[in-house]
């Protein structure tokens, strides 16, 4: 699908940005699953046979407990990004397998693997790396071995994802005429040290600068969706009151 370039057209209503209509693909088709990819191919974003989304979280997640099966994940350790989920992180926790986290960005995560030797790690946009075939993210490549899992385990991607449910996300930007350092703004960083209490144990919170726009990034995670909302509002409420006085 989608395989007619104009050479503008690139990711424009498909792709792994865009899985609408992938997924009416293949609920049309009852396929086993379907798999779209970037632009640049390094990326890919899946859908089961029920309709259901598979992020590059939920590939980890995978990809992490059929490694372990194999006894091939040593050191017990997946290397992920500050926008990882908060549920992927409990769930590691509780099979014994290390998170960690690195900036966004797949080169962060390469370099943390060699580092650490860890054999797999990517981030939920999709990008996946296995350091002992490649030492980048390879849209194909994820398929293959995400296609291999499910044919050797004689299971689907429904089936292997039953228990996988990310934690609600709440991702909002405000948009700024400059990146002023917050760590200059006393009241916003009082304010993030109050959500980070109140998410302790059960959620997380990054804030950060796009590197590609004039944006301040909050991203809020937790087991409650109506406490993410609340706490996203008074936090973008603080941000913004101190930045437009700074």
């Amino acid at each position: 699908m989608h395989a007619q370039p104009s050479g503008v057209n690139i990711n424009a209503g498909c792709g792994a940005v865009h899985l609408e209509a992938l997924e009416e693909a293949v609920n049309s088709r009852t396929a086993d699953f379907g798999v779209a990819f970037d632009g640049d191919g390094d990326r890919s974003m899946f859908v089961s046979g029920s309709g259901r989304r598979i992020d590059g979280d939920a590939v980890l997640l995978i990809m992490a407990r059929r490694y372990k099966r194999l006894k091939q994940l040593d050191p017990p350790l997946v290397i992920g990004t500050s926008m990882t989920n908060f549920a992927l992180e409990k769930m590691f926790e509780s099979e014994g397998i290390a998170l960690t986290r690195v900036g966004v960005g797949d080169r962060f995560v390469f370099e943390e693997m060699q580092r650490s030797r860890s054999l797999l790690g990517g981030e939920p946009a999709g990008h996946i790396i296995f350091s002992d075939f490649r030492v980048s993210g390879d849209g194909l490549l994820t398929t293959l071995k995400l296609a291999e899992a499910l044919v050797e385990e004689h299971a689907s991607l429904d089936d292997l994802t039953r228990d996988w449910t990310p934690a609600p996300h709440l991702l909002k930007g405000v948009r700024v005429r400059h990146k002023i350092s917050l760590e200059t703004l006393p009241a916003v960083q009082m304010k993030i040290a109050e959500v980070d209490r109140q998410l302790r144990n059960c959620g997380r919170l990054v804030v950060r600068y796009s590197g590609t726009e004039p944006l301040l990034r909050v991203m809020i995670e937790s087991d409650d969706a109506s406490r993410n909302e609340r706490l996203m509002e008074e936090l973008l409420a603080t941000i913004r009151e101190h930045i437009k006085m700074a």
